[in-house]
């Protein structure tokens, strides 16, 4: 275990019912940061498990509840978190091989429970489909389109094409929001990092998405994203969640993305880039593995 460098802040922290927004309170997502390792004064090639001990310790510092406990308050039935300093947990494994020894598998090696298929979508790529979806007539638009509203639209209509999904068909599109930006009047305090992640959705036919060209599909997507730009919104959903004593049945998970619907995360804005533990910035960060059919990453 490794524990924080410091002295931390004792006592119990209530989870927001948005911190419980999840099917299981132990739930995690999986990272896979790679490393091109550092050469020691031998010219040796070394991982230094004590350097990101060291690192991960200064970090429990400001982020104490990350080395505590999470428990359950017998009183209200909700969950809570026992900043005990106990500490996070660090597994240092060692292996012969390299990652070029297991080329793409490496991925299946990890989580073998489900298919994946990857997106390549390189500069040339992105600048041709935002000029496509640009240049389709569109009713009475007003607006511009986003990357990312052009890109989700993209992916929403090739998996719909992949599942073969035609005619009158429903398909619901989940999208997570970013709150943190949106809350206004008061915003959150600096240095809060519980859940903020909220969710909109977008429900067309299956044809419609298809058929029409990605512009289709974007807009919808930018419609949907419109309506919860408010902080009057974000905190009328805030209050909705706190007056419900079960939150079992408006949690969306796994069930609710499977075909023919669909789940879109967007990782594009984390700063990954800035995770250095004390060699350097990583070659790549991704995400560990979609165990659950239906969830996308951008």
């Amino acid at each position: 275990m490794v524990r924080p460098a410091e002295e931390t802040p004792k006592g119990s922290l209530w989870l927001s019912r948005l911190d419980m927004m999840i099917r299981a309170p132990y739930s995690h997502s999986d990272v896979v940061a790679v490393y091109s390792p550092k050469e020691n004064k031998m010219g040796h090639k070394v991982f230094d498990a004590k350097l990101l001990k060291e690192s991960l310790s200064k970090v429990l510092v400001p982020f104490y509840p990350i080395a505590g406990k999470l428990k359950m308050n017998d009183e209200n039935g909700r969950f809570k978190i026992d900043c005990n300093a106990a500490g996070a947990l660090f597994v240092d494994v060692e292996t012969t091989h390299t990652l070029a020894d297991l080329g793409a598998g490496f991925r299946k090696v990890r989580f073998p429970t489900t298919r994946e298929f990857m997106f390549n979508f390189n500069k040339l790529y992105i600048n041709n489909i935002k000029l496509q979806a640009t240049l389709q007539p569109q009713k009475a638009q007003t607006y511009n389109l986003s990357t990312y509203e052009v890109l989700a639209g993209q992916v929403w209509r090739t998996t719909c094409k992949a599942r073969g999904l035609t005619g009158d068909q429903d398909v619901k599109l989940y999208i997570h929001i970013d709150g943190r930006s949106r809350l206004k009047g008061p915003t959150l305090p600096q240095g809060y990092f519980g859940n903020v992640i909220f969710f909109t959705a977008c429900i067309a036919k299956a044809r419609d998405i298809t058929c029409n060209p990605v512009w289709y599909s974007a807009s919808k997507i930018h419609e949907a994203l419109m309506k919860v730009q408010s902080t009057e919104y974000l905190r009328s959903a805030i209050d909705y969640l706190e007056s419900q004593s079960d939150l079992d049945s408006i949690v969306r998970g796994a069930p609710h993305v499977t075909c023919p619907n669909l789940m879109i995360n967007s990782w594009a804005k984390l700063p990954t880039d800035l995770a250095d533990f004390g060699w350097g910035k990583p070659n790549l960060v991704a995400h560990g593995g979609i165990i659950n059919e239906g969830q996308r990453f951008l």
